[in-house]
């Protein structure tokens, strides 16, 4: 355990790691900036995230009847000497029709863009900010914004992590290859596998931890705001989450890499376009047409809700995914036995 810790502290003093920490929190923190809005106090709040796209909570609840209410007079607002007549029809149609189904009857025809802007500004209604704010807490079982700010900082944290794990692990891998180190390895070659798990957990921890630390200062943070503001406000613990999914992503990203480098070595560079393709396709599963046995490759959990309408990972499933990487490090150590690198 002293390997360990003295290790992660002379690595995490190296400014190679300070700076890959450093982007890794920016890019987040931008990515998260309506944690800072929530709960709302104006309607520059409001304004601010519809510009960011978050609209999940700020637009209003319409049943059927007030959205077509809503359709009929943005169309009325549109009609003209010119078009009085196609427009009346189509408002006479909407009472017949639903919403979308008016949208989809027009889609080809000349006139779509005008129904379709007049039913996107009739969906497009900022509520008030106690509504807003009200519907938060509601939706969220008192948990306030804590919620949203733990599936999006998952998900988001994957997915950063999964790209400057490049660098990360090539300079643990190529720190580990100076003399000094090589030579006091040789000294305990019979303990070389331990050794090998230790710089493994050197790897590891740094990341996780940081990670971890980061999500619960901007768990906390929005649980703060809420209090303060007076919202009878639960606490939600970030733990559980980032333990079923982070981690095992995280592993599995640091163990192929690994294996690339214990396999090819010199030529570990041309196999990093092959690895960011598969990161890619864990980001954006959507954007590629596959088999369905190819999205088991898909380790990135995205809690978006963009990736269960694809498929869906289970607990069992992610400490399969954690033994999968377990397994293929050993077998990375026993094809690489022989090099004088323990990564």
């Amino acid at each position: 355990m002293e390997y360990i810790f003295n290790s992660i502290i002379h690595k995490c003093k190296h400014p190679i790691i300070i700076g890959i920490f450093a982007l890794y929190t920016i890019i987040v923190c931008n990515q998260l900036k309506d944690v800072s809005k929530y709960p709302l106090t104006s309607k520059m709040d409001v304004y601010e995230l519809a510009e960011m796209g978050e609209t999940d909570y700020i637009l209003k609840d319409l049943t059927e009847k007030q959205l077509k209410e809503s359709v009929k007079k943005e169309l009325e607002k549109q009609i003209t000497s010119s078009n009085e007549t196609v427009l009346s029809n189509v408002i006479a149609q909407l009472e017949e029709y639903g919403v979308e189904e008016l949208r989809n009857k027009y889609r080809d025809s000349e006139y779509y863009l005008w129904v379709d802007a007049s039913i996107s500004n009739a969906k497009n209604q900022y509520d008030s900010i106690d509504n807003i704010n009200n519907r938060i807490m509601d939706t969220n079982d008192n948990l306030g914004y804590q919620v949203d700010i733990q599936k999006k900082y998952i998900t988001y944290s994957q997915a950063v992590w999964a790209f400057i794990l490049i660098a990360y692990i090539y300079f643990f891998i190529n720190d580990n290859q100076k003399i000094e180190i090589i030579e006091t390895k040789k000294i305990i070659g019979r303990n070389r596998f331990k050794y090998y798990i230790y710089d493994l957990f050197a790897m590891l921890i740094p990341c996780i931890v940081y990670t971890y630390l980061v999500g619960v200062i901007l768990n906390f943070y929005s649980y703060i705001r809420f209090k303060i503001f007076g919202f009878n406000i639960k606490y939600s613990f970030v733990a559980k989450p980032f333990f079923v999914s982070f981690v095992p992503t995280i592993m599995v990203c640091m163990v192929i890499l690994i294996v690339l480098y214990n396999i090819f070595k010199d030529n570990f560079v041309g196999t990093i376009p092959l690895y960011l393709a598969w990161v890619i396709m864990n980001i954006t599963p959507k954007a590629f047409r596959m088999p369905d046995f190819l999205y088991r490759l898909i380790v990135l959990e995205r809690l978006d809700g963009i990736q269960s309408s694809i498929y869906s990972y289970t607990t069992i499933q992610r400490i399969i995914i954690l033994i999968v990487s377990i397994v293929m490090l050993g077998l990375s150590y026993l094809l690489r036995k022989e090099r004088r690198s323990f990564i």
